[in-house]
């Protein structure tokens, strides 16, 4: 594994490397209590046999303990040292249960710390980072991508185990013989060495798989997202085709991963007996065909086989690492702050609007992230240039202009999801930016063309922006917004769940909830981008007279210019500037681009 992607999963586990200690111990006493266990196999196996030895027969390493039981009477020497033994692999074996809850614990506390610093940046990140990501990409990231770094270090924590148990396991061999645990080593080395060949080919293949992974996600939440045009349009096939090539890419390069990686294992099997038949001809050689060379040969075998399936485990375990190593780059590239845009949220609070809301001079363009997320941003084309407006307190100031001159745009920066490149936007002369963000946007009410709702009751998103909203409150912002009659013919009223996205209901009801929702807000400061659109003359009418009755200063974007004459100030934007500015009859006069406006959508309603 690469020193880079060692370093990020110690920034993951650095947090909890208390835990991680613990574990690490519990693996080393697991080891030694294994070793003692082992060791003692033999002596018990011969005694039973009728072989027993004097204790100095035995390598030297079996003395001291075996030394002890020679002071014990001859039949409950047997019994005794069988005692020992189990009572070591039995202790062994809880040792290594309370690891496995303690490492257990410590990869879902691991899970828990990461969702939650990736929420945390979710809801901190400026508004920019959204526009420039696939929510499937982001889906991707918060679950597959997420799961892969976790098991990635679940996978470290038990090569670090597996690493301390191989180590005493190795010293005791050593301890036994160093020449033969020095003709098993260089055999040994030609095993690691094609196991680091497969190891390779496992990280190859893990960002393959990655990278088809986000494919499929992404292309799944954009099927789910317009399933409506893909079925009016008949191409359910085309659809398929194109997801199941990604499927099926997805499981050819996972299978060729397994593949690799679980052929470690037999493959360590496989030489493993080669090794231990090596063994017993360097025995030979080495003259160890006597009474206490068959007790050291037995013991070191005895060994050795526990010793080789540690080494397989290990280098599964390393193979596996490698495969979700791509996962930890994602992730940690994720977490980071320095490549995301963040809001500077200000101290001031904010309580009302005395005055007015100005825009002194402003631009604005929108931020360019590259695909991988670059630490700057390229400025595009400007969307807005040099804007003047002032907005009294308590007036409505109604913004028209072609799709794409810079509207919603104007609205977005007096809510502060962007802040200008240049220029200031002030209420009551104190700048935009000085404002406590929440409080800011809490006196902000927002009504947009494209409503969103959550899939839960007609209650939960009517209140959704307001507190301690009485039940009377609610009912009456919903006569307002002329939602009653549909909401009264629901089964059951207000506490009715209303899909994903509201698609249990129309188009109207959605915004008249949305509306609802707005005036239970009372905001103090109200913007309506479109916000009528879905809704017939009458009831347009009727809703903007409740809009009226709020005491709010009141910005609103409207290509219908009828629910617009009575606006305090019209302003006609194009290419992101403002070509004209007044009344409705003072803009008739001019016979400029809103007479022209107004006088197409009058010929084209005739």
């Amino acid at each position: 594994m690469k020193r880079k992607e060692w370093e990020l999963l110690w920034s993951f586990i650095r947090p909890y490397r208390v835990w991680m200690g613990l574990s690490l111990t519990l693996g080393l006493i697991d080891g030694l209590l294994g070793g003692i266990g082992l060791t003692l196999v033999v002596p018990v196996a011969m005694e039973f046999l009728g072989l027993r030895l004097a204790p100095e027969e035995f390598p030297s390493i079996l003395n001291p303990v075996l030394t002890v039981f020679e002071n014990v009477p001859t039949s409950l020497h047997l019994p005794l040292l069988a005692i020992v033994t189990v009572g070591a692999i039995v202790l062994q074996s809880g040792v290594s249960y309370l690891n496995v809850l303690v490492s257990g614990h410590l990869t879902r506390r691991l899970i828990t710390h990461l969702r939650d610093a990736e929420l945390q940046l979710l809801l901190a990140v400026d508004i920019a980072f959204y526009t420039h990501r696939q929510l499937g990409d982001l889906k991707h990231i918060l679950e597959t991508e997420t799961q892969r770094a976790v098991s990635s270090i679940r996978n470290l924590l038990r090569i670090a185990i597996l690493s301390i148990t191989i180590t005493v396991f190795v010293g005791i061999l050593i301890l036994l013989s160093w020449r033969l645990t020095l003709i098993t080593s260089l055999f040994l080395l030609g095993v690691v060495k094609i196991n680091q060949m497969a190891i390779a080919q496992s990280r190859n293949y893990g960002k393959k798989i990655s990278n088809l992974s986000k494919d499929y996600a992404v292309s799944l939440l954009e099927l789910l997202s317009g399933i409506r045009l893909v079925k009016t349009t008949a191409n359910e096939p085309r659809e398929y085709g194109r997801l199941q090539r990604l499927m099926l890419d997805c499981e050819t390069a996972d299978f060729a991963a397994q593949a690799m990686t679980e052929a470690i294992a037999p493959l360590g099997q496989l030489l493993g007996v080669f090794g231990v038949l090596l063994l017993v001809f360097a025995a030979h050689f080495l003259g160890l065909n006597t009474p206490q060379g068959s007790a050291l040969i037995l013991t070191y075998i005895v060994v050795l086989f526990r010793l080789l399936p540690q080494l397989s485990a290990l280098d599964t375990y390393r193979s596996r690492l490698a495969h979700r190593s791509a996962s930890v780059e994602i992730v940690q590239n994720f977490l980071r702050r320095d490549n995301k845009p963040f809001m500077v949220n200000g101290s001031l609070p904010y309580s009302r609007l005395e005055k007015e809301i100005r825009f002194n001079n402003v631009s604005f363009s929108y931020p360019k992230l590259s695909e991988t997320e670059k630490d700057s941003f390229d400025e595009s084309k400007p969307i807005l240039t040099e804007i003047n407006l002032s907005i009294p307190q308590g007036s409505t100031l109604a913004v028209v202009g072609t799709s794409g001159a810079g509207k919603s745009t104007l609205a977005d920066l007096l809510c502060r999801l962007y802040d200008p490149d240049r220029g200031t936007i002030t209420l009551d002369g104190e700048d935009l930016r000085n404002f406590d963000l929440s409080a800011l946007r809490s006196a902000i009410a927002v009504v947009s063309q494209d409503v969103f709702l959550f899939n839960k009751t007609i209650r939960y998103n009517l209140t959704y922006a307001s507190n301690y909203t009485t039940e009377t409150e609610i009912w009456e912002g919903v006569k307002q917004a002329y939602a009653e009659e549909f909401i009264t013919q629901l089964p059951e009223q207000l506490d009715t769940r209303i899909g994903d996205r509201g698609i249990r209901l129309s188009g109207g009801q959605r915004q008249r909830l949305a509306i609802a929702r707005a005036l239970l807000q009372k905001p103090d400061i109200l913007i309506l981008d479109e916000a009528t659109s879905a809704l017939d003359s009458l009831s347009e009418q009727q809703v903007q007279q409740a809009f009226n009755r709020l005491s709010c200063t009141r910005f609103i974007i409207a290509h219908r210019l009828s629910t617009i004459q009575n606006a305090d100030q019209i302003a006609v934007l194009k290419e992101g500037k403002i070509v004209e500015c007044g009344t409705h009859s003072q803009l008739i006069l001019k016979q400029g681009y809103y007479s022209h406006f107004y006088q197409e959508q009058t010929d084209t309603n005739q």
